[in-house]
């Protein structure tokens, strides 16, 4: 349980650190992420949960 806990502890450090990073960056060619590609992939990826999960307790 603690190895999971830690596990996304640093995904959240990891994202949380790159989104402040990049906020305080007026030049987009050095920014480390693509927000708006980063929001279009996790939108994605949960329509498609959605959807999976709407089949799957359907029946």
């Amino acid at each position: 349980m603690r190895g999971l806990t830690a596990f996304l502890l640093g995904i959240v450090a990891t994202v949380g650190y790159a989104y402040w990073h990049d906020r305080g960056i007026d030049d987009p060619s050095k920014k480390l992420v693509n927000w708006e590609v980063a929001g279009e992939v996790t939108r994605t990826a949960a329509t498609r949960a959605k959807e999976e999960w709407n089949r799957l307790t359907a029946n």
